[in-house]
């Protein structure tokens, strides 16, 4: 069986098991940004803000299934200050 990422003892995830997270949801996670975009070269970029900075914040991730809502709403945030700077 599949060892599947999980909170630590802290009770928060480290970078190499939101990368792992990151793996599993990319489809959907890219989806989401091309949906907001329209442009595949510009939803690649948003996804590399947002797992960057998904890694970063790996330690306010609490639980394995609140990561797309999470991973979604730091998609949204980097969507909108793509579109802030481009006015």
């Amino acid at each position: 069986m599949e060892k599947q990422p999980s909170a630590n003892q802290s009770g928060a995830f480290d970078a190499p098991e939101i990368a792992q997270l990151l793996i599993e949801h990319r489809a959907t996670l890219l989806g989401y940004l091309l949906s907001c975009v329209r442009h595949h070269a510009d939803a690649e970029d948003l996804f590399q803000d947002v797992s960057l900075a998904a890694t970063r914040s790996a330690t306010s991730l609490r639980d394995r299934e609140g990561f797309l809502p999470w991973a979604r709403e730091i998609a949204r945030r980097r969507v909108l200050a793509h579109y802030r700077k481009s006015k």
